[in-house]
């Protein structure tokens, strides 16, 4: 039976690195696992590294090994995934006496934000969506 040389173990961090990635709101999980998707940053990485992704909007993180490299892709396989909200669905028409309002992530200033249909900040600085959408909720009578 074969048997691990004393080489062949040293501390993680000797070996590999872990990195932190932060896409833009919106991205999803599939879009940032398309290998291209790396093509600018890939030289950061090697085959072995950990990656761990969570984008702006806050909506999913995921932990990769990347086990392809190149100087243009990563090939990434998940070992752990969350998703904390799915996209934002189609809004209907609004209802007879209902204000249009929408939730939108808007960048780390304004981060989590509700907005009016013409564009006008309602409330802005939440630091997530569910505060954002109990919020509106909340105060949906009194901003008709």
């Amino acid at each position: 039976m074969p048997k691990l040389i004393p080489d062949r173990i040293r501390g993680a961090d000797y070996n590999r690195q872990t990195l932190r990635a932060v896409p833009e709101a919106g991205t999803t999980i599939d879009e940032a696992l398309q290998p291209d998707f790396w093509a600018h940053v890939a030289p950061k990485a090697k085959v072995g590294d950990i990656v761990e992704v969570f984008p702006e909007d806050g909506n999913w993180f995921f932990t990769a090994l990347v086990v392809a490299a190149s100087n243009i892709h990563l090939k990434l396989h998940v070992i752990h995934k969350a998703v904390f909200h799915e996209a934002a669905p189609a809004k209907d028409a609004p209802k007879k006496n209902e204000a249009p309002f929408r939730v939108e992530f808007k960048g780390p200033k304004h981060k989590w934000s509700v907005i009016r249909k013409d564009g006008v900040y309602v409330k802005e600085g939440m630091d997530d969506r569910e505060t954002a959408d109990k919020w509106l909720e909340d105060n949906r009578k009194d901003l008709v």
